[in-house]
């Protein structure tokens, strides 16, 4: 009630403030008009068959684990009869994760930036995702890494680096990159400092260069085939989010259930068929 009414309770008709619980349907109704308002209405929950409690469970699943939860797990874990319904629950909380990502800004400062594949060679089932990780501080002043971004390649951009960029890189970052073409000449269309390396001239720089994202993309892809088994190219950025919300949170993992709520409450509501879209 507190998230959803966060300054009190008025009436979406009359705007009238006193109201009344009905308790057996997770209610409330108006004490002007009479209106009737579900605590799921308007949200990411809204028309879900689901119980609250479930979907409170499920907010603990996927945020307790680094890696999260698969829908098999979850299936099991909350006693669905179908696993539809699991996959559906853990993609609407990745549509909430995302629009908050969405919502972070840019990074800036210092940050190092890498491509990765995802998918299976054998098949020519494969996409690109960038990463993109601040570089920083922490307070005993040693290096750590700070914020995340990521996010797949797609084939309506022509140029998907420079999309990827433009979008999470704030002018005048430092960029550590490698000496691959789609990134070396970033700085020529956008303001920022690229410093490419080629690592595969020099063995040393392995483990040194770049390490902090190429720890990040080697996590992500060890959760994406310990946890799922591999996903599809086309549902690969909603499983990043979810990565990326986990990550740029870890500093406050004790209120992760409780901010993933938040955002779900102000999240707008979503179907099936908008995720499958």
């Amino acid at each position: 009630f507190k998230l959803k009414y966060p300054d009190g309770y008025r009436c979406k008709r009359c705007r009238y403030e006193l109201h009344h619980e009905i308790a057996h349907r997770d209610a409330w109704q108006c004490g002007g008009c009479g209106y009737q308002e579900s605590a799921k209405a308007g949200t990411i929950f809204h028309k879900s068959r689901i119980k609250l409690t479930d979907w409170f469970q499920a907010i603990y699943e996927i945020t307790i684990s680094k890696g999260g939860v698969s829908a098999l797990e979850l299936q099991s874990r909350l006693g669905f009869g179908s696993y539809k319904t699991a996959w559906g629950l853990l993609h609407k909380l990745r549509r909430a994760m995302q629009l908050r990502e969405e919502a972070g800004g840019r990074l800036g400062g210092s940050i190092e930036l890498d491509g990765a594949m995802f998918g299976r060679r054998k098949t020519g089932n494969q996409t690109t995702a960038y990463f993109a990780v601040e570089v920083t501080r922490n307070a005993q002043g040693k290096e750590c890494a700070g914020r995340l971004k990521a996010s797949k390649v797609t084939k309506q951009r022509r140029d998907d680096a420079f999309w990827f960029a433009e979008e999470n890189l704030a002018d005048g970052t430092v960029v550590r990159t490698d000496a691959g073409r789609d990134l070396v000449h970033l700085g020529q269309h956008l303001d920022l400092d690229i410093q490419p390396l080629n690592m595969s001239r020099d063995a040393s720089l392995n483990g040194v260069w770049l390490k902090w994202v190429h720890r990040v993309i080697g996590n992500i892809k060890g959760a994406l085939h310990g946890v799922h088994h591999g996903v599809s190219q086309k549902y690969l950025d909603a499983y990043l989010a979810e990565h990326c919300y986990r990550f740029n949170r870890r500093a406050s993992r004790q209120k992760l259930q409780s901010r993933l709520l938040q955002a779900c409450v102000v999240a707008p509501p979503t179907t099936l068929a908008d995720i499958a879209a």
